[in-house]
Order: structure tokens, then sequence, then C-alpha cells
């Protein structure tokens, strides 16, 4: 499946260490920006019904839509929730990010009890990955803006070899993140590093054409 995301690429950025708090965290610019491309990836999933997750799963002999890269052996119910102390208001709160919640915290459940994710799917319990599952392939295309944002002429390079951008594998790397760092895609099991084959490129825009991110995946 190919999708255009609207964005500026973004390289991913080296966590930064504070050693008095003995914690990590990322550049201010780069932790918008993933939040910004993870809300980009839950709107195009819910509005296309969750077709790209659904593609990549697949189907089985009989055309049965998998729900998951692995076997699913059952469903959650409320006793199989972890939960951790918020350090800063002393409450539990649920551990996975992945489980939907009511205005009050609350875990919703369906009417037989199971635990419902943020897609109101129930949350499988898995087992082993199945025996057909190999993985997954994806190209990258990166469309950069001209420094400071200007129009291309006829006589520039159409690849960046200045210092205004980053490496390619960053580039790489913050996409990534923003499709299976997503809580819709974890739910499935999909990972990056099912990844077996990765195909990238990073170029400036041409005239009138947008900035922006051609991601392209597909199952082996």
């Amino acid at each position: 499946m190919r999708v255009k995301i609207p964005l500026e690429p973004q390289g991913a950025k080296r966590p930064r260490v504070n050693s008095k708090l003995n914690s990590a965290y990322y550049d201010t610019a780069y932790r918008e920006w993933l939040r910004d491309a993870m809300q980009w990836v839950e709107y195009y999933l819910l509005d296309t019904d969750l077709a790209m997750v659904k593609e990549l799963l697949g189907t089985d002999k009989d055309g049965n839509q998998y729900k998951n890269t692995h076997i699913i052996k059952g469903f959650k119910k409320l006793k199989d929730i972890e939960y951790k102390t918020d350090e800063e208001t002393g409450l539990k709160v649920v551990k996975n990010r992945n489980v939907a919640l009511d205005e009050n915290g609350d875990v919703i459940l369906d009417k037989d009890g199971y635990v419902l994710s943020l897609s109101g799917q129930k949350i499988p319990i898995l087992g082993k990955i199945r025996d057909d599952y190999l993985g997954l392939k994806a190209r990258i295309l990166f469309i950069l803006p001209r420094r400071n944002n200007r129009e291309t002429r006829i006589d520039d390079r159409p690849f960046p070899v200045d210092a205004n951008t980053s490496d390619i594998d960053n580039y790489a790397k913050s996409i990534i993140d923003a499709f299976f760092e997503n809580p819709m895609f974890k739910e499935t099991g999909l990972n990056d590093r099912h990844i077996q084959s990765l195909l990238l490129q990073k170029r400036y825009a041409k005239p009138d054409e947008d900035i922006g991110i051609i991601f392209e995946i597909k199952a082996i």
C-alpha cells in the first residue's frame, strides 16, 4: 500500500540524557513532529478503515482476514490488564497505551467483559507468530524543501548534499516510528523489526511539487 504523508520530513533525534535526573528526553521539535505524525497516521488508519493494517496482515486460504501477526489464543479481560503508578499523581494508570479508556480513566469493556483497544477491537492474548507470516518490505521517498523554502531553479542539484538535511537513516526512523509506534499497529503485532527490505531515497521538491513523504509498504 502506498500513501503520501503531507508532513515535512524530520530526521529522528537521539535522546538527550539529563544526568541529574537520570532520565532521557527527546529534542522538543522532534517530539512535537512525532506527535503530529502519529496523530496523522491514526486519522489515516481510521479514515481508511485500517486498510493498510488489513493488507499487511493478509488473509488465510479461505479468505478470512487475519487480525494479528501472531496466533490469537484468546482475548483480555479486566484481570489481564497491567497497571503502573503515575509518579506525579501517585495513581494507578493503565500500562498499555493501546487500552481504550473512558472520560474517568476507566478501562472500556464490551458486553462480554473483554477489554477494548483504541480502535474498538478486543485486545488479543497472543501465542507464537503465524507460520505463514514472513515480514514486510518498504520503500520510502522523502521530498524535502530547499533551504529557506525557496523555489527550485533549473541549475539546482536535485539531491541534498549540503548540511541543512538529516541523514537518510534518521528520516527513515522517524516515519517508521510514526507508524509502528502507533497503538493501532501495535495491537496487531506489526513491528518495525519485521521489515526485511527497505529502499530509501531523499530529494528536493520539484517545481510546484509539495514536500512530504511517500511511504509504500507490503507484506512479503
